[in-house]
């Protein structure tokens, strides 16, 4: 069964894009973080401040971030686009 994730960083964020956080749709938390590492930082240090599991995609209103979303139930980064 698959889970979205939605995460945000603490400073410094090695990657701007990632400022308004990140969503992962992943097996487990651990999953997650594994998907994270390999798709997104590539080796860069980071530090998770808060990961917020079952997200509601509806809840999420910031105008930035519902339109440049995908697919949020297959596995993998959905939002930001372009990591997958």
């Amino acid at each position: 069964m698959l889970t979205r994730y939605w995460i945000r960083f603490r400073e410094p964020i090695p990657i701007d894009a990632l400022r308004l956080g990140c969503g992962v749709t992943a097996r487990s938390a651990d999953d997650a973080m594994s998907l994270l590492r390999e798709k997104v930082f590539r080796g860069v240090a980071f530090t998770v401040a808060d990961m917020e599991a079952d997200i509601d995609v509806s809840r999420i209103e910031d105008l930035r971030i519902r339109p440049n979303m995908g697919v949020v139930v297959w596995r993998g980064i959905w939002f930001p686009l372009g990591y997958d």
